[in-house]
């Protein structure tokens, strides 16, 4: 009976030695904690931007206009 082998990278052309199973070279490093969140709320802000820039939808528009004709509806200046 023959001991299982890990396969290498000069068995497997086009794959890199890091994606094959059971070695293969070292794992890139982290980037560090305040590199993560600057690229976390940078794409953050792009899809706020995006949900910014789209309609109001007409049914909510219609729902406001409903809101300022009911008497009583209005708030004062505190919204209380």
């Amino acid at each position: 009976m023959r001991e299982f082998e890990a396969p290498r990278a000069e068995d497997k052309p086009g794959l890199e030695p890091k994606t094959l199973a059971g070695g293969g070279a070292c794992p890139k490093k982290a980037a560090p904690r305040s590199d993560i969140a600057d690229q976390i709320g940078t794409h953050l802000r792009s899809i706020y931007d995006d949900v910014l820039a789209q309609p109001v939808p007409g049914r909510f528009l219609d729902l406001l206009r409903q809101l300022e004709c009911t008497p009583g509806a209005r708030l004062n200046k505190d919204g209380m």
